[in-house]
């Protein structure tokens, strides 16, 4: 039945192609169809004072310091100004994303250059290098490739209710990206983009033991590994707050 059913419809595809047109599979490309920007234009316009300041300040000191020096508070000048370009034109699409304003043609294609990784000769072999105004946003470029979670004490609970010496540390930190998918009404509609955002987390110590860096950074790697699972750990999951807006596989 189910040739047959198919066989008929082959014929009727035929004889209405011209008027109920075929589908098709998208070619891969590396695009952007298009891009939403967190609307927080006060946050943009902050990073631009501080990048025209720290601009500033590496201008200023380049009258007190010997030659020596020069070329690095040059470095420190061109990355303020890199920095302020950057959130200028993230800022006015900030802006726009409140009004509803499209983007032009430019803002799009700033928003395309933003990652790129390119690949070039590195003797025997070959080597990945960021490329794009992404990097552009760290003082040392190749940092923008690196894995780099941090974690900071920030309480100490010494005793549990009934006064029993306890050590508890809250700590909190930071972890890989996620990738988070979020609906927007745009001038032409609803739409859903997908993009990256910070992870946040809360872990509990005990025993007054402190993380550093390189110990959360291990407790992570672990974390998604189970067999290795840290014993000497009060579990600790997502925040509560953010339960309902993780999926996890």
């Amino acid at each position: 039945m189910l040739n047959t059913q198919m066989a008929s419809w082959s014929q009727l595809r035929h004889d209405t192609i011209l008027y109920a047109k075929q589908s098709y599979t998208d070619s891969i490309v590396c695009e952007f169809p298009d891009a939403y920007v967190d609307p927080y234009p006060a946050f943009y316009k902050a990073i631009v004072d501080y990048s025209d300041k720290g601009a500033q300040v590496a201008s200023s000191l380049m009258e007190f310091t010997s030659s020596a020096h020069t070329a690095l508070l040059e470095e420190i000048s061109d990355y303020f100004t890199e920095l302020g370009f950057a959130a200028d034109i993230l800022g006015q699409m900030a802006q726009q994303q409140l009004d509803g304003v499209p983007y032009t043609e430019e803002q799009l294609g700033f928003i395309n250059d933003a990652i790129q990784i390119e690949e070039e000769d590195a003797g025997c072999t070959t080597a990945e290098f960021p490329a794009g105004w992404y990097k552009r946003l760290f003082f040392q470029p190749m940092a923008a490739l690196e894995y780099d979670p941090t974690i900071a004490d920030v309480h100490t609970q010494t005793s549990d209710e009934s006064g029993m010496p306890v050590g508890y540390i809250l700590h909190v930190g930071t972890g890989a990206p996620r990738i988070m998918t979020v609906a927007v009404n745009q001038c032409d509609g609803p739409r859903a983009y997908v993009g990256v955002v910070f992870s946040y987390y809360e872990r509990i110590t005990k025993d007054f033991e402190r993380l550093t860096d390189e110990e959360w950074s291990s407790i992570l790697y672990q974390t998604h590994h189970p067999e290795d699972a840290i014993q000497d750990v009060v579990p600790q999951a997502d925040v509560p707050w953010m339960s309902e807006f993780i999926v996890k596989k």
